[in-house]
């Protein structure tokens, strides 16, 4: 059975027994109802359903006088991972079925705080999308040839509107500075054949451009057909590592899919390429409170996605835009979420949405080197064009690479030389009366505040 938890709040007092009828009215929604009780007409004896145990629905327990916690259980067979079953469950939840009003009983809301599927549909989702050699955190970085560096990728600012002969000449200046992938952002959709047959050659450029690994990757966030068509031109004219970006939105999960059934990973037959997925959840937060973002995750990874930005990154409270960034006291819990979800091996986790030059030491320190960084203002905002702000993010991270190296069972690693944290912090425009905006953060400064909160030490300490 699935597993549907989470809070009915209602708007006055209530008892247990309205509670459980606005339950059973969901649980019905769910699957087979409509707005009544359906007659004796179908409860015939001569009737033969083909799958018993349809939906059943609990009032776990009343939390107060206004809000209950429930448990709706949905039969499995309902759901058919293979036949866009993933994309079907999310669609139940976040659609109409929470948004019901029943007369003489107030005005009610949902939340679901966790959906639970059996592991085999989860298998056969990993079977169907990411078999046997799936892209793993360890092969995607023994593919970049990385060792105690993470992998760097700029997300191209400005997203659009910019000459194709400038982002060209970007890219590969961007890569030759130390990034391994340039990818291009959400909202940058521009898939005309033209557009296609210049950026299939910077692709092939771009494979080629540096001595340390690095790739193009076009936004192919586009619908499952148009999409494959194009990730073959790609795929044809590199070799592997091979990158593309398919995010999260109304096509993300039904594309992966698609990608994966006609691109599977490297290893199934061996003159087989295949792309790794990078994706942004775009709707990860905005389907809350009605399909946890994390389940949005999981879907996406299960479906194919290999790179993934988690959300609710750690926000050290001094970015000029924190986007889907964790809230400022809930810092612990962000960066253990961001290890727990390194030790599973997949997704490889990326840190994005606001960062800056500045917090890069202390992010490598807290997150070690198994997390992407995809970095967009932090390289295009530089004083002095993207190119140097690559170079400056690139060098920030190989000091912190070569300090923690020097420095292998310290608990907090030296400072980036004076000189470095003067170049970090004249980088940017603030364009604001806060002068820490662009602030260095040290890792034995900042760490020890954040271990006050919790248990949280350098990834790097006793290791």
């Amino acid at each position: 059975m699935i597993r549907i938890t989470g809070n009915l709040r209602f708007e006055e007092k209530v008892g247990m027994d309205q509670a459980r009828h606005v339950l059973n009215y969901v649980k019905q929604d769910a699957t087979y109802g409509t707005f009544g009780e359906f007659p004796d007409y179908f409860k015939l004896e001569d009737w033969k359903w083909k799958i018993q145990d349809i939906s059943h629905a609990k009032v776990n327990e009343k939390i107060s006088e206004h809000v209950f916690r429930f448990t709706i259980k949905l039969n499995s067979d309902l759901i058919k991972i293979k036949r866009g079953g993933l994309q079907h469950l999310i669609g139940i939840l976040a659609g109409d079925l929470f948004y019901l009003r029943i007369s003489d009983i107030p005005n009610f809301t949902f939340e679901v705080t966790n959906v639970n599927l059996p592991e085999s549909l989860w298998n056969e989702a990993k079977s169907s999308y990411t078999p046997n050699s799936e892209f793993s955190i360890s092969t995607i970085r023994e593919m970049f040839n990385l060792s105690s560096e993470p992998l760097l990728a700029f997300s191209f600012k400005p997203r659009v509107g910019l000459k194709f002969e400038k982002v060209r000449e970007i890219s590969l200046k961007v890569l030759k500075s130390g990034f391994n992938i340039i990818e291009l952002d959400t909202r940058n959709l521009e898939l005309t054949d033209n557009n296609i047959d210049k950026l299939v050659n910077l692709a092939k450029d771009a494979s080629a451009c540096s001595s340390h690994t690095t790739v193009f990757s076009p936004n192919l966030s586009a619908p499952a057909p148009i999409a494959k068509q194009i990730c073959k031109r790609f795929v044809d004219v590199q070799n592997e590592p091979i990158l593309i970006k398919i995010d999260g939105g109304l096509d993300g999960i039904s594309t992966c899919q698609e990608i994966r059934r006609d691109f599977p990973p490297h290893g199934i037959e061996e003159d087989t390429k295949s792309p790794i997925i990078t994706s942004y959840p775009l709707l990860r937060s905005n389907l809350d409170p009605n399909v946890p973002p994390d389940f949005f995750n999981r879907a996406l990874s299960a479906s194919g996605a290999d790179i993934l930005y988690p959300g609710g990154r750690p926000n050290f409270g001094s970015d000029i835009r924190s986007l889907d960034a964790s809230e400022i006291d809930n810092l612990v819990n962000s960066i253990e979420r961001y290890r727990d979800i390194v030790k599973k091996g997949r997704p490889m986790p990326s840190v994005a949405g606001g960062v800056h030059a500045g917090q890069l030491h202390l992010y490598y320190e807290l997150l070690g080197p198994s997390v992407a960084y995809f970095l967009g203002g932090a390289v295009a905002l530089h004083k002095d064009g993207p190119v140097k702000g690559a170079a400056l993010c690139s060098d920030v991270i190989n000091k912190a690479v070569e300090l923690r190296e020097k420095n292998p069972k310290a608990r907090y690693p030296p400072n980036l030389p004076e000189k470095m944290i003067k170049r970090v912090e004249s980088a940017y425009d603030p364009n604001t009366e806060s002068e820490d905006l662009y602030k260095y953060h040290s890792p034995e400064i900042e760490i020890p505040k954040i271990h006050s909160f919790g248990t949280i030490e350098s990834w790097f300490y006793n290791r």
